[in-house]
């Protein structure tokens, strides 16, 4: 689990890159975490892909994220949107994007 979620924090990190005012975040704690298995049936085989639902807090800032993800060769697939769960109204004024928003933590906003 601490595999996926730090890869998921890293996702966001990445998609975070594009603005100089965000702060890297880095993993603090995983809250909740669960995995579901879900076999697919193809025309040509069976596919069997495992999904992580995880709560995770990040610092700076103490906020907790929850996120479905598929882990595929050491890497996340979003499965769906990274939700923010703590207001972020206070650590986010430098960005205006609003998935983005959600998950920065502004320079100098400690």
């Amino acid at each position: 689990m601490q595999r996926v979620a730090r890869a998921t924090v890293e996702y966001m990190n990445t998609q975070l890159k594009v603005y100089n005012s965000c702060v890297a975040l880095k993993l603090e704690a995983i809250h909740n975490a669960g995995v579901t298995n879900k076999t697919t049936a193809t025309a040509i085989n069976l596919e069997k892909r495992v999904y992580y639902t995880l709560t995770f807090q990040t610092s700076p800032g103490n906020a907790v994220f929850q996120a479905v993800v598929e882990w595929l060769d050491a890497a996340v697939r979003m499965e769906s949107d990274i939700l923010r769960l703590t207001s972020y109204e206070k650590h986010a004024g430098c960005v205006e994007h609003i998935v983005h928003k959600k998950w920065c933590h502004c320079v100098g906003t400690w």
